[in-house]
């Protein structure tokens, strides 16, 4: 027997630990932040985690897991289901780590997250898990079998057949740009028993040459986020911006003196006999005021009568979760990318940093535009995002525009395509040059902020809208329209929101 010895422990109390998972697009959700303990042990102290928080006195695991979800990556969390529990250093500390599997909506996963006061700066990102790992092995050895069975022109809709042993199988064309090709695979014979295989998507690389295996949830993803309008034989296309909204769950209630509800539907009002005109309807975010699904939910209540598609891109007041759903609920489309016959593209960017009032685009939005530009460079481009990158001209406000417009500038450089872009957020109208693109911003159906002011100052105009005409040229022309009256007067001698 050994002696009596003293050892310490260190009491650090216990965490929850969980993985955010979306089991209908087959992805998790990940994490990465700083961790100075991993600086002179591993090439990064930027670790990609899990979700994960203390247990406070009081509190579940399951609790403090939703807590956490939302703190670090704005993710709402469904369902959870317990998994494993394990003491992380036994021979130094009692802390003990529960982890949990959490059902999320993926799509709303994006942005940089974290607590201010706790100086988090946690960046999300979401990760892939394949349905198929054996074929997608298979694929990525026999790119070039799939390839040459491809039909040559890969339009849209054109299909092959092939035989593998005495199996019959049929590929399908679902989308194809200068540098991928999207096919589905489907077995259309009986076949023995080692071929007996799903149906599957599969993308193409053509550079690379490689191909990997998508699972029927991705490619439903892949055309939720893609709209067409086609031009039917006009020369132009005519849009409808509607922005900062501001609603609330109460219909009641009001902002800065406006009952935002009553403003909204007179905005509506006032399209309401020129809504035939529309192709299409833009919501530049900030639709909700406190972040409810009913506030959501009015919204797409207000706009249902109209014929016209919507789409939609969140602001710093909207809460990703229950706006992604309740949207998608009233049939509106979360497509991030419209195609307008074969010369315009509108793509929309998502600029929200949750929690804070600025804007930024993520590296993972920047690598996107850049993609989106690059395999359409022959369609003029109208680009969407919620934030100013340029100042407006009122101090105050010019504060929370979009922190990295430089980045965003650089990466537009390099496309002359992009002609236009349209934002919401500074509640007036705005038109500059940047760079040889024409900036638009757009009033609010609610408060007004006046211009060229230090602090913050409400202004007495009247709610407006926006309409613009996209023309086959690569031309567009644009009006801001106000109501008529100006019973929607706000508190003016409020002094911030």
């Amino acid at each position: 027997m050994s002696h009596e010895v003293r050892r310490e422990i260190f009491e650090r109390g216990h965490a929850a630990v969980l993985l955010p998972f979306d089991p209908v697009r087959d992805e998790v959700v990940l994490i990465e932040q700083i961790r100075i303990a991993a600086y002179d042990t591993s090439e990064t102290p930027w670790l990609l985690e899990m979700v994960a928080g203390m247990i406070e006195e009081g509190e579940s695991v399951e609790d403090v897991a939703r807590r956490e979800a939302i703190e670090e990556a704005g993710l709402i969390v469904k369902r959870t289901k317990p998994v494993l529990s394990f003491l992380a250093s036994p021979g130094g500390t009692s802390e003990r780590s529960s982890i949990m599997v959490g059902e999320v909506d993926a799509t709303t996963a994006s942005g940089i997250h974290g607590l201010a006061d706790e100086n988090e700066d946690i960046r999300v990102h979401v990760r892939y898990t394949p349905d198929f790992p054996e074929m997608m092995r298979l694929c990525e050895m026999n790119f070039s079998q799939l390839r040459r069975l491809l039909p040559r022109n890969d339009a849209p809709g054109e299909t092959v057949s092939y035989q593998v042993a005495n199996a019959q199988y049929r590929l399908t064309i679902v989308e194809s740009t200068r540098y991928t090709t999207l096919v589905t695979i489907e077995q259309t014979a009986p076949a023995i028993s080692y071929w007996s295989l799903p149906s599957m998507t599969v993308r193409l690389y053509h550079d690379a040459m490689v191909a990997e295996v998508c699972s029927s949830q991705q490619i439903f993803r892949f055309k939720a986020r893609l709209l067409t309008l086609p031009l039917a034989g006009e020369a132009r296309v005519r849009i409808l911006q509607i922005t900062d909204t501001h609603l609330f769950a109460q219909k009641h209630e009001a902002l800065l003196g406006v009952n935002t509800w009553e403003s909204y539907q007179a905005v509506l009002e006032a399209i309401r006999p020129h809504q035939h005109e529309f192709d299409l309807i833009v919501a530049t975010g900030d639709l909700a005021q406190d972040q409810s699904s009913a506030a959501y939910q009015h919204f797409a209540e207000g706009i249902a009568s109209f014929r016209a598609p919507c789409v939609w891109l969140p602001g710093n007041h909207d809460f990703q979760p229950a706006m992604y759903s309740a949207l998608q609920d009233a049939g509106i489309s979360p497509a991030k990318r419209v195609f307008i016959g074969e010369q315009w593209q509108i793509l929309l960017l998502d600029s929200q940093v949750f929690g804070v009032p600025h804007g930024e685009l993520s590296e993972f939005q920047l690598e996107w535009l850049e993609r989106k530009l690059a395999d359409a460079p022959e369609r003029h481009t109208l680009l969407l995002l919620h934030h100013h990158p340029l100042p407006a001209g009122c101090s105050w406000l010019d504060q929370h525009s979009l922190r990295n417009a430089g980045e965003l500038d650089t990466v537009l450089a390099k496309f002359p395509h992009v002609k236009y872009l349209l934002c919401g957020h500074i509640h007036q109208e705005l038109d500059l040059d940047w760079n040889g693109r024409r900036l638009l911003a757009t009033p609010s159906t609610c408060v007004q902020f006046k211009p060229h002011c230090s602090n913050f100052t409400l202004d007495t105009i009247a709610p407006g809208w926006r309409t613009l005409e996209l023309h086959a040229d690569g031309t567009l022309t644009t009006e801001v329209h106000r109501l008529a009256d100006t019973r929607f007067q706000p508190d003016t001698a409020s002094e911030g929101y």
